[in-house]
């Protein structure tokens, strides 16, 4: 889980304390996310020590999402009323919901993309450089790679504007300096794995036809544009509703040369082609900000005076009352006093209905307390197999690896004797989840949280030593 990691990155990048924990360096040096963001949570006290000083900052980034989310929608003739009710209902909703519960960049990347859009609406392009237009695409590459696209778009609006090879290349090198530098230390640590190694494993692991892959992502895609959750019939309804509506205000603006929509062009692909269909929700969290502030304004000009209020009140009810009305439901589903604090998560949130979601906070619970005894059979000085290494680390402060399935070019899995299985894992880590299932079963079992089910006992968690593990003297 990514929120981990950032966690981790934050305390190598701490200013308030000596640098302690030992996972820090190791997940700088081998995931593959910009600095930004835990940059941010370090400078405002955030770390793996203090976890709610973290979420404190992530919430302010998000309350910080919806003010320029309504400034841009009002830069784009939206009336204010509109843009305000619209962003109500949409921090009601799953998407932007579990983006508050949960660690990650997209947030302050949007805050970054938006400020962008804002800044180049007053910007003049043909006559001189926009040192805060480019600082704010920098700043942008620096939170996700989806920035680069951001920087693509600024090229070419820069281009159509001014004509000047000068001023493009100008713009292009002063926004992406920043992220080559980053890149190139990056480039330092041999261990370090990219998307391009990554997104090509994947392709290997899923092995479908061109046709095949093109139609899994396109649906993927379609019901990830959707403000809602799940893959209903009515989730691919309110997406389509949402791409028909934006449709045309989206090609005005391409014929305007603006940067919002050449942003739109370079990143819709990303999405459609991405091969982790688990991600897909999150990598087109970007475009559905920018798909409603368009449906907005394409309703709000679009229609007759008279009516128009009363239709674009409809399309927000329609578009963003029925997702906000299930997460405010979702929320309310009674579960044990002792499982509140395992609430805050997608496995929560996302389930597809209220039986599914009270099992995976159950689940995440007893996962938790086997990672917690853990300590008790493993020495300090073993590493243990496991698929979520970084959540495992946080839990049991003892060193998680990943073991490979398939020879990577510079890392290779050291020789652990100790495998920790549990049922909460990533779609995207299907491979390792098996490879880790297998290795459990080779070994002699030290801890287990079984569950009952029928008369039928499932397995949440497992820890066990491979044969030639040495036994802890206690």
């Amino acid at each position: 889980m990514d929120s981990y990691e950032y966690l981790n990155m934050a305390d190598f990048f701490s200013p308030w304390h000596a640098l302690t924990n030992p996972r820090a360096v190791e997940s700088l040096s081998t995931n593959q996310f910009p600095p930004l963001y835990p940059l941010v949570l370090a400078l405002f006290g955030g770390g793996t020590q203090h976890v709610q000083a973290a979420y404190l900052i992530h919430s302010v980034i998000c309350c910080a999402l919806l003010a320029l989310a309504i400034c841009w929608m009002l830069k784009m003739r939206v009336p204010a009323g509109i843009a305000l009710l619209s962003c109500t209902l949409l921090c009601l909703t799953p998407w932007y919901f579990i983006a508050t519960v949960r660690l990650s960049s997209e947030p302050l990347f949007i805050c970054l993309m938006l400020a962008a859009f804002i800044r180049a609406e007053q910007a003049v392009f043909s006559t001189k450089f926009d040192t805060l237009l480019v600082a704010l695409v920098a700043l942008a590459c620096l939170t996700r790679s989806a920035g680069l696209f951001l920087l693509v778009s600024l090229v070419i609006s820069v281009w159509l504007q001014s004509k000047s090879f000068r001023l493009t290349a100008a713009h292009a090198t002063a926004a992406f300096a920043p992220a080559g530098i980053w890149l190139a230390y990056k480039a330092s640590f041999p261990a370090a794995h990219n998307y391009g190694e990554l997104g090509a494993a994947r392709l290997t692991d899923m092995n479908l036809s061109a046709l095949q892959y093109l139609q899994s992502q396109a649906t993927a895609m379609l019901f990830a544009v959707s403000p809602g959750s799940g893959e209903h019939l009515s989730e691919a309804i309110l997406a389509i509703l949402l791409l028909i509506a934006a449709a045309r205000v989206w090609w005005l603006r391409v014929k305007d040369k603006r940067l919002d929509a050449y942003f739109l062009l370079a990143y819709f692909p990303i999405v459609l082609f991405w091969p982790f269909p688990a991600d897909t929700d999150r990598l087109a969290t970007p475009i559905v900000i920018v798909l409603i502030g368009y449906s907005l304004m394409g309703i709000f000009e679009s229609v007759r005076s008279r009516t128009r209020y009363a239709v674009s009140l409809l399309f927000c009810s329609l578009l963003l009352l029925v997702p906000a009305s299930s997460t405010a439901i979702r929320s309310l589903t009674p579960i044990d006093q002792e499982l509140v604090a395992y609430k805050k998560s997608d496995f929560f949130f996302l389930a597809e209905d209220a039986d599914q979601a009270t099992s995976a906070v159950e689940s995440i619970y007893r996962v938790v307390a086997t990672l917690r005894e853990l300590p008790k059979v493993v020495p300090v000085n073993e590493c243990v197999f496991a698929s979520q290494s970084r959540l495992s680390a946080y839990y049991a402060n003892r060193v998680f690896v990943q073991p490979e399935y398939r020879p990577f070019k510079v890392q290779q899995s050291p020789h652990c004797r100790f495998v920790f299985y549990s049922i909460l894992a990533s779609a995207n880590d299907k491979r390792i989840q098996e490879k880790i299932y297998q290795l459990a079963q080779n070994g002699e079992v030290l801890l287990i949280n079984q569950v009952n089910e029928l008369g039928v006992s499932r397995t949440i968690a497992i820890v066990t030593r491979l044969p030639g593990a040495k036994r802890e003297n206690r």
